[in-house]
């Protein structure tokens, strides 16, 4: 199974420069656990990723991760959540949790980002 990671241009440069995905902390969804995010959606949207508005678009580039060792469907992970927490990222209109993977452990990145702009006109 293919999955990606999108990122804002913010984070994009710091992807780039480490060449992986690091954990990090989810205190503002009321725990404390360090996780990476993933889908199976190659073209994604916002409400999809159950990310709420934001300044930074965070589906503005799009990672390629292939070694999925240490990645987990979020539906086995969220039976540790606290379940605010779990409507916090789930209760966004349109989310599609079943469409998330995490990690507690840094992934390498498979590719460079690729403009989401890009992926949605070659469709």
């Amino acid at each position: 199974m293919r999955l990606y990671h999108y990122a804002c241009h913010h984070e994009r440069a710091l992807l780039l420069r480490e060449g992986m995905i690091r954990p990090w902390s989810q205190r503002f969804l009321g725990w404390s656990d360090a996780l990476c995010w993933f889908t199976d959606l190659a073209v994604p949207t916002r409400a999809a990723l159950g990310l709420n508005e934001d300044e930074c678009d965070r589906t503005a580039y799009r990672f390629t991760i292939d070694n999925e060792t240490w990645i987990v469907p979020w539906r086995e992970y969220r039976a540790e959540v606290h379940p605010a927490a779990i409507e916090a990222v789930e209760g966004v209109a349109g989310a599609l949790p079943n469409r998330w993977w995490v990690s507690e452990h840094p992934v390498i990145l498979h590719s460079g980002a690729v403009r989401t702009r890009q992926i949605e006109v070659a469709r």
